[in-house]
């Protein structure tokens, strides 16, 4: 009984056989004109390169646009930022004013140390 499956199988495996390798195989008909496959690769793969080429760069004008808006918006906010007000100018000093806020902080001075050197009771 296998002998009988194996025998059956066999013509239809040389059949399929031949049918793969003839099909791999191309070559131009009689009376048509010879085409040029690898001129065909050659253009299918430059126009996969133009593409390619095409989106890196619209990539790349995408990337510098963005980076202008950015910029852009950080000029924004910080234009829009409240300045601190300047504190209003100090009048000049006289010398007896100087002298009243060297006593003044002489005598703070002076109580700090009296209370750093009372005793500990």
């Amino acid at each position: 009984m296998r002998r009988l499956a194996a025998l059956s199988i066999a013509p239809f495996l040389l059949l399929t056989a031949g049918a793969d390798a003839s099909a791999q195989t191309w070559g131009p008909r009689v009376g048509q004109p010879t085409v040029d496959v690898h001129r065909y690769q050659l253009d299918a793969h430059r126009l996969e390169m133009d593409r390619l080429r095409l989106r890196a760069d619209q990539r790349e004008l995408e990337a510098r646009q963005s980076a202008l808006e950015s910029r852009l918006a950080v000029m924004r906010v910080e234009a829009a930022r409240q300045r601190d007000p300047l504190p209003p100018p100090m009048p000049p000093r006289s010398a007896a004013s100087a002298a009243e806020r060297r006593e003044t902080v002489q005598g703070g001075i002076g109580q700090i140390d009296a209370w750093l050197d009372r005793r500990a009771d």
